[in-house]
């Protein structure tokens, strides 16, 4: 479960650029999935995660964590 409130950050976005930052977490989430893991992204007052978890919510109110929190683990647990 990652917790997001926008685009991949790394100290190496100032040398390697955002575009491969995002890349490189695309291909991560992607080779996850691959050998089963299940990942689910929730946004923060931005809808970013929707470029990098397939499964996602966003939310842009505290109090409405609990049931996006639910929503997505129903996505993440259904066959």
């Amino acid at each position: 479960l990652v917790l997001s409130d926008g685009q991949p950050a790394h100290d190496a976005c100032s040398y390697l650029g955002q575009a491969v930052l995002n890349r490189m977490l695309i291909d991560a989430v992607a080779s996850a999935a691959k050998v089963g893991v299940r990942i689910g992204g929730v946004g923060i007052c931005s809808d970013a995660v929707k470029l990098f978890y397939p499964n996602h919510v966003v939310i842009n109110k505290p109090q409405d964590l609990p049931a996006a929190l639910l929503q997505l683990f129903g996505k993440l647990l259904s066959p």
